[in-house]
């Protein structure tokens, strides 16, 4: 058997001491607020924990699901990665916050299946200053599924959020993703 962890941006990640992030009381332990970064996310159900927060010029918080038997029988562990940042420098422009933000996965070949502005159908944000976006790419022979969403914030906080699992456990999971992503709202 074999374990597959879900973390396609480990390079960012700080070596810093893992700390709580605030749990919100009346959201059965799974709402958090991300105080950076002003937001408000409802983890999808009590399998998602957090298991690292970062700090730093970015700050990173790490949930991650509890491990799924994929039908290749790996163990597979999605994560929904959170990174703020001050964001100031862009001047609420979001679609040069998100073209920056995407560089640094220009060499694994993401492929994107969707990408959604405020204007579009279908959007799914709270957010109006704010970029959704759902791609593939492969690693180690896996075909996953990342969903990317970069936020400028009404306090010029930059928000990247990143969720990612393999492919052949999305049909049955990814609506996890989705109840996380129509979470998200401001503080």
């Amino acid at each position: 058997m074999k374990y597959f962890f879900i973390f396609i941006i480990g390079f960012w990640a700080k070596a810093a001491l893992a700390q709580q992030a605030v749990p919100v009381k009346d959201s059965a332990k799974t709402g958090f607020e991300i105080t950076e970064g002003n937001l408000f996310i409802k983890l999808p159900n009590s399998e998602w924990k957090l298991a690292e927060k970062t700090e730093g010029p970015t700050t990173g918080y790490i949930f991650k699901r509890n491990e799924i038997k994929s039908p290749k029988g790996n163990f597979i562990i999605p994560a929904i990665m959170i990174y703020t940042e001050n964001a100031s420098q862009y001047d609420g422009d979001i679609i040069n916050y998100s073209i920056n933000k995407r560089l640094a996965f220009s060499n694994i070949g993401l492929k994107f299946d969707k990408i959604l502005v405020q204007n579009s159908k279908d959007y799914p944000l709270t957010f109006k200053n704010a970029i959704f976006m759902k791609a593939a790419y492969n690693a180690g022979g896996e075909e996953h599924l990342l969903y990317m969403i970069h936020i400028i914030n009404s306090k010029d906080q930059g928000i990247q959020v990143l969720m990612d699992m393999t492919k052949d456990i999305a049909g049955k999971y990814e609506d996890e993703f989705m109840s996380a992503v129509k979470s998200l709202r401001e503080l």
